[in-house]
């Protein structure tokens, strides 16, 4: 599916879940339902060599997630946009993959409440996971402050998980990254 992203882009977002059968498109198992959540982001994307860094290369973890009752989305992170002249930061790069995270979480929620859609009630968005490997990581933990402290105790994420994120911007000169408030 394509997600409209908090930042004014559209990535792209793969959503596996558990099935009757295995494949692409295959009927939901409504047995287990409703299932908790997962928005996964994927690490750094370059500008000039993406291919096949996306949102697709993540099975080896969203498959057995899902075979253990999550459904889980992965989100297309925009590649790195500050090559070629370009002001921005790997603090502004996160920033924007994190507002994806929170989309990507926004439209499942609509999947849940949308009577045509396959996952129509089986979707538990109270109980959310961000979760990302590298700048990734990076978007998960921004997108769990971030929904923390928009939301208060309504926030529906209730972990992250950040595998392998960096703590500084190396292209801002290594200064810290901001992850955001973790204190509630």
């Amino acid at each position: 599916m394509t997600i409209n992203g908090a930042s004014g882009d559209t990535p792209s977002a793969r959503i596996y879940y558990p099935a009757m059968q295995a494949g692409s498109g295959a009927t939901p198992d409504a047995t287990g339902g409703p299932y908790p959540v997962i928005c996964y982001g994927h690490g750094f994307k370059p500008f000039l060599f993406a291919a096949g860094i996306d949102y697709r290369n993540n099975r080896f973890i969203a498959e057995p997630l899902a075979a253990f009752g999550y459904v889980v989305i992965c989100v297309d992170n925009a590649p790195n946009n500050s090559y070629f002249g370009s002001n921005a930061t790997g603090q502004a790069n996160s920033q924007r993959d994190a507002d994806d995270l929170i989309a990507a979480l926004d439209a499942l929620e609509a999947e849940n409440a949308n009577v045509q859609s396959p996952l129509f009630g089986l979707l538990d968005t109270n109980q959310a996971v961000f979760a990302g490997h590298s700048r990734g990581g990076d978007a998960a933990l921004i997108a769990a402050a971030d929904e923390r402290t928009n939301r208060g105790s309504s926030a529906r994420v209730r972990a992250v998980v950040a595998f392998a994120a960096p703590s500084v911007d190396s292209q801002n000169n290594n200064a810290p990254l901001q992850f955001g408030d973790f204190t509630a």
